[in-house]
Order: C-alpha cells, then sequence, then structure tokens
C-alpha cells in the first residue's frame, strides 16, 4: 500500500501489483475503495495494476 497526494494536498490510497503493462483501476465511489483487489490478482502475470 502507499499514498499519492494529489495537487491540493489530498492523500490517497493506492496499491501497485503484478507484472507488465500498466492497468490503472478506479474504484466505483464512496464505500467502495478496495473493491478489484480480486480482480488485480488475476491480472498479476499479464499487468502491472495500480488500484
Amino acid at each position: 500500500m502507499e499514498t499519492v497526494t494529489t495537487d491540493d494536498g489530498v492523500r490517497l490510497w493506492a496499491s501497485r501489483s503484478g507484472r507488465g503493462e500498466p492497468l490503472v483501476l478506479c474504484h466505483g465511489g464512496p464505500g467502495l475503495w478496495d473493491m478489484f483487489e480480486d480482480v488485480a490478482a488475476l491480472l498479476a502475470d499479464t499487468a502491472t495494476v495500480v488500484r
């Protein structure tokens, strides 16, 4: 887990896993902050997933 700081100073949670071409997965809204953990695991051999 890591954090990314936006231009206006807001810190966002992020996770990077896998290897290969980068793929960014963005959640669907409040309360769904890590809905892509299972998808990221499935793509680990194909892409570097940032979620």
